[in-house]
């Protein structure tokens, strides 16, 4: 064998392992990104403390609501907003 073929069969090697090496690092980097996006547990206790919160807030917001006017605005048409 020469130098030559040498050379070229551990280019090739040095190529496969290289390309090994970054489907291993693309398979990692993918499932790390997708245990943070699909953290479904993360999910439910935002949820969770949002209904809460809203709750709260909810009895206070329905009695102000509960106050405001109902019915359509005098004399306006919804084409004469919109100019």
């Amino acid at each position: 064998m020469n130098n030559g073929n040498l050379l070229e069969q551990k280019q090739r090697n040095f190529s496969i392992w290289m390309s090994r090496i970054m489907d291993m690092t693309t398979e990692t980097m993918s499932d790390a990104i997708d245990d943070v996006v699909n953290d479904d547990e993360a999910e439910e206790e935002t949820d969770d403390l949002t209904n809460e919160v809203l709750d709260e807030i909810g009895v206070e917001v329905a009695t102000q609501l509960s106050a405001t006017p109902k019915g359509s605005i005098a004399g306006k048409k919804t084409e004469d907003l919109m100019q």
